[in-house]
């Protein structure tokens, strides 16, 4: 009777053990469903709703109905927060931000736990902290420097870190005042439930801290994987055995989970809860989730906004503002993601926009893709639903900027540019007409100031003097009957007036008409004058020819007039010396006597009147003719005496090619 009593209790026992099992409805997920392996090291449920699963040949978050993949890297360990996943892998960090990913070589990263937004990473030697993309580490003792740390959790103003040299209690991780260790054994795992802490040690076993003292310790499963608190219910898995569940306060046997009962396999890497889901991660058999339905349970659906696009850019961060976002006129092809998981029935998550006070048609796309938008305002409105059951209303306050050319400012400096280029057009135009006036008016003064110097030049080019003294010479060849020499000298005169005549008509004639009628000039005044003198006329040229030199007409016998009337004297033999030079194109004229000097002849009061007359018109015709002559008379001397006069001037070169 004994014996049959016990076999009825025992099969009662696995009946109800296998039924408790039963009720939680586990559904399981392996690489037949799109995991990558069936080994799953560490899973996490984001912000969002997805479910990140690492494995030994990569991450993917899962949805309800698919799985994405995210690294194909063997991954340890997860971090996710909703704008920065971190991946830990044997060998090294994946930085996941605004879907960008960075690597970074590390040490084998076992844990991450975050702390007034300080990340906080636990790896195989030492603790470190996730700063500015980077790991520093954290220098706390000698031991925890190089141990392998499993866990870090912070309970009532201290840290604690479970290790493989123990269960350390710490007040502050950076320059710590207050370091104890409170085990001495290799902990593997630890969980946190009120004020008490459940480690499991290397041997197996379960120790219950309470004020960080020893309360309860006692054996259960061999190879202890992790240990998780669920429903107050103390949940301990084993890489071989299941999981043994026991009561959190009396930590009496509750139940077993194992292949026996419809979970397929003994081999428990980690339990999950978060705060309607567990999951059960396995070694060789995926993973099995359970506790579905949030939202029936809860009555509410949540929509997130999950990226943000812009110019196929993604632009996450602009998500984290508040305030309205404010794009460039040239940022008008904007894209959004939004999501709500259901991973029970995802198939009937249903999405609803609303643009501007325009609502779109309920559909199953959660993704909104808005091309070549104009500039202006816009207001979005987004809502999920799942069957009749509808989340709050997520709204998103966005703005193409106005194109400059297209604001009022814009219009009003073109204006004011366009005015002020008309009003400096018509300045400058005014200026030019008034400039080309004067210069005008100031050529017709030039002109006629060269007119009167011309007609000047003109009126004193023949000296009354020297032409009573042709003509009495010739009356005196007649009456000598000196027949041939008459000839030559009337018809010298002749030649002489004619030239005079027609180049005083001409503002320039050639340089060899110029001394043709010097010649004839100076010739009639050695037959006529009282005076002796000789002449030279020396030509420097650069092999041009004398025709095809243009020269200022009647320009150079005021000076050889006042040379032979009033340098030379009766009782010396004169020398005039004519030089025209042709040096870096211009003409360097110099006229030299053996004179007395201009000084001297200046002073006489013969030569005031006429002769200081044509000297001063011929250096002001020489000086308006071009602003680059020269123009200088001075008298040669000696240290003891005057030995002449010396007049220069030069005249740009111009010719008749």
């Amino acid at each position: 009777m004994t014996k049959r009593f016990y076999l009825i209790l025992l099969i009662c026992c696995f009946y109800l053990n296998k039924s408790n099992a039963q009720q939680f409805n586990f559904t399981n997920y392996t690489i037949n469903n799109g995991l990558p392996s069936n080994t799953i090291n560490a899973s996490s449920i984001d912000d969002i709703g997805y479910v990140w699963f690492a494995t030994d040949k990569g991450v993917v978050k899962f949805d309800g109905l698919f799985f994405s993949e995210i690294s194909n890297l063997e991954t340890t360990a997860l971090f996710t927060s909703k704008w920065l996943k971190l991946l830990g892998h044997k060998n090294g960090l994946t930085i996941i931000r605004n879907n960008k990913q960075t690597f970074i070589k590390s040490r084998e990263i076992l844990n991450f736990y975050e702390k007034d937004k300080i990340i906080y990473v636990s790896t195989t030697e030492g603790v470190f902290q996730f700063k500015d993309n980077n790991l520093a580490p954290i220098e706390i003792n000698s031991v925890l420097d190089f141990s392998i740390i499993r866990d870090i959790f912070f309970n009532a103003g201290n840290f604690y870190i479970s290790s493989n040299s123990g269960l350390w209690k710490i007040d502050n991780l950076k320059n710590p005042n207050s370091i104890k260790q409170i085990l001495k054994d290799d902990i593997t795992t630890i969980v946190k439930s009120k004020n008490k802490f459940v480690a499991a040690t290397s041997k197996n076993e379960i120790i219950v801290l309470e004020n960080d003292k020893i309360e309860k310790s006692f054996t259960s499963l061999k190879n202890i994987s992790d240990l998780a608190i669920i429903n107050q219910n103390l949940w301990i898995s084993s890489f071989t055995d299941g999981i043994d569940i026991r009561d959190l306060e009396t930590f009496s046997f509750v139940k077993t989970i194992s292949k026996y009962n419809n979970l397929n396999t003994n081999q428990i890497n980690s339990v999950i809860k978060s705060e309607n889901l567990t999951l059960i991660n396995t070694l060789n058999k995926g993973t099995y989730i359970t506790g579905y339905q949030l939202y029936k349970k809860i009555k509410e659906i949540i929509l997130y906004f999950e990226d943000f696009y812009v110019n196929g850019n993604s632009t996450n961060n602009l998500l984290q503002s508040k305030k309205s976002i404010v794009l460039n006129p040239d940022q008008n092809n904007i894209s959004f993601i939004y999501k709500t998981i259901d991973l029970e029935n995802p198939n009937k998550v249903k999405y609803q926009y609303t643009l501007n006070g325009t609502p779109s048609n309920w559909t199953s796309n959660n993704e909104l893709q808005l091309p070549n938008l104009n500039f202006g305002k816009y207001k979005l409105k987004v809502q999920s639903k799942i069957d009749e059951l509808k989340s709050p209303i997520q709204v998103l306050n966005f703005e193409i900027a106005t194109p400059f050319y297209k604001k009022d400012e814009f219009y009003l400096i073109v204006a004011v540019l366009l005015l002020t280029a008309g009003y400096l057009t018509l300045d400058l135009y005014l200026k030019n007409l008034n400039r080309r006036h004067n210069k005008e008016v100031n050529e017709l003064k030039l002109k006629n100031h060269l007119l009167t110097l011309e007609q000047q030049a003109l009126q004193l080019q023949m000296n009354p003097h020297f032409i009573f003294n042709v003509l009495n010479g010739i009356k005196s060849l007649g009456n000598k009957g000196n027949v041939n020499e008459l000839n030559r000298t009337i018809n010298q005169f002749a030649i002489l007036l004619r030239s005079v005549l027609n180049n005083s008509r001409k503002e320039e004639i050639t340089l060899k008409e110029e001394l043709t009628t010097i010649v004839n000039y100076i010739e009639l005044e050695q037959r006529m004058s009282s005076k002796t003198f000789n002449y030279t006329i020396d030509l420097q040229l650069s092999n041009i020819d004398s025709d095809e030199i243009l020269f200022p007409s009647m320009l150079l016998q005021p000076f050889i007039e006042n040379a032979i009337a009033h340098g030379f004297t009766n009782d010396k033999e004169g020398l005039l010396t004519i030089a025209i030079r042709l040096i870096n194109n211009f003409l360097e004229i110099t006229i030299e006597d053996n004179g007395i000097g201009i000084d001297k002849s200046l002073k006489n009061k013969s030569t005031t009147n006429n002769n200081s007359l044509a000297l001063k018109v011929t250096k002001e015709r020489i000086q308006y003719l071009s602003t680059l002559n020269k123009f200088n008379i001075t008298t040669i001397k000696t240290k003891e005496n005057t030995t002449g006069t010396r007049v220069f001037f030069q005249l740009p070169l111009k010719t008749e090619y």
